[in-house]
């Protein structure tokens, strides 16, 4: 799998690791433990970032700059119909 998805990490604590490595400009990492009301005993976390500091991080990031692209896009929606996506 992880020669398939062309992952950087091959366990959980690896990719951990990986989240960590992000810069602190992205802001500060929240994390919510949860569970479903059909399967209380069973417990979830979601790791998460407030997305307006991570957007900021990253068009303010001058090496990620060649790779980020800001532009309209034309989509095709529905049978032979074009409306611009902006």
């Amino acid at each position: 799998v992880k020669e398939k998805l062309g992952l950087s990490f091959s366990n959980t604590r690896g990719m951990h690791k990986k989240l960590s490595s992000v810069p602190g400009r992205a802001g500060k990492w929240r994390i919510k433990n949860f569970s479903f009301p059909d399967r209380p005993d069973e417990k979830f976390i979601l790791r998460h970032r407030d997305i307006i500091p991570a957007i900021r991080s990253l068009w303010g990031d001058p090496s990620l700059a060649q790779h980020l692209v800001y532009r309209p896009e034309k989509n095709i929606h529905g049978q032979g119909e074009d409306r611009p996506c902006l």
